[in-house]
């Protein structure tokens, strides 16, 4: 019986002939999920920047986060929120087109 393997996936290769790693595609999240990464405060051992951070950050599942742009609205409560961990990074004027009463 022969060993089974799995086929490498190809890698893509710059124009020196080196690989490249490997990055994952995001869905496009609009202009809401770029205020949501501007405002998410980097994670202190890495510097990064994440959706499910920013939930952590605020108190709200990441679901909630990804509903919330998935409609492009925002609840005012959940807005004050994100503006209270941006620290200046994103302002409630910035948020004001997407909050709904």
């Amino acid at each position: 019986m022969t060993k089974r393997t799995r086929t490498p996936k190809p890698r893509a290769i710059d124009t020196e002939g080196n690989p490249v790693p490997y990055a994952r595609q995001f869905s496009e999240g609009g202009p809401l999920k770029d205020l949501f990464i501007k405002a998410c405060p980097p994670e202190p051992t890495t510097g990064a920047k994440s959706i499910p951070l920013l939930a952590k950050s605020v108190g709200v599942s990441k679901q909630a986060l990804g509903h919330a742009m998935n409609r492009n609205k925002l609840t005012p409560d959940l807005g004050q929120k994100i503006v209270d961990v941006a620290d200046g990074r994103v302002t409630l004027n910035d948020l004001v087109p997407y909050i709904f009463t």
